[in-house]
């Protein structure tokens, strides 16, 4: 990945106008190999949380494709009946699925830009630290790890 991708996150990572910021990296694997697809699945993202169930973010990543992609999201946090355990829901503008490849997420434009949805379970270890398990449509899992920072 492009270091500018490192770059972007550290100075976000350094915006502390609210009480609690998330910082993760994830991989991912599809449920389906195919030649076409990279070996390069790392996802960064930044998440600001603005209360007790509401976050917004962007997550920086290469598609299985080799396609620098971007998701800026909304998300919601929904409480379990476990307490190291929740469930999240993200929903936002998925871009970098061009070409020959746009059809590979449901909703897209020409242009790349799409709309994304991703369900995730996650495990609190303690109070700074995350392992979550996200849905990416039919496609695969998100396997991540996040901090706050």
């Amino acid at each position: 990945m492009n270091k500018n991708i490192f770059l972007i996150i550290l100075a976000l990572s350094h915006l502390n106008l609210l009480s609690e910021d998330r910082i993760s990296i994830a991989t991912y694997s599809h449920f389906n190999t195919k030649p076409e697809h990279t070996n390069k699945p790392i996802i960064l993202s930044y998440d600001r949380i603005y209360s007790d169930s509401n976050f917004y973010g962007l997550a920086l990543f290469n598609n299985s494709f080799g396609q620098f992609s971007q998701y800026i999201y909304k998300g919601h946090k929904f409480e379990s009946r476990f307490d190291n355990i929740h469930y999240e829901l993200s929903y936002g503008i998925l871009h970098g699925y061009k070409d020959e490849y746009q059809d590979r997420i449901p909703i897209n434009t020409k242009e790349g830009f799409g709309i994304g949805a991703i369900p995730s379970i996650i495990y609190t270890r303690d109070k700074t630290q995350m392992f979550g398990v996200s849905l990416m449509g039919g496609a695969g899992l998100i396997f991540s790890y996040s901090r706050k920072i």
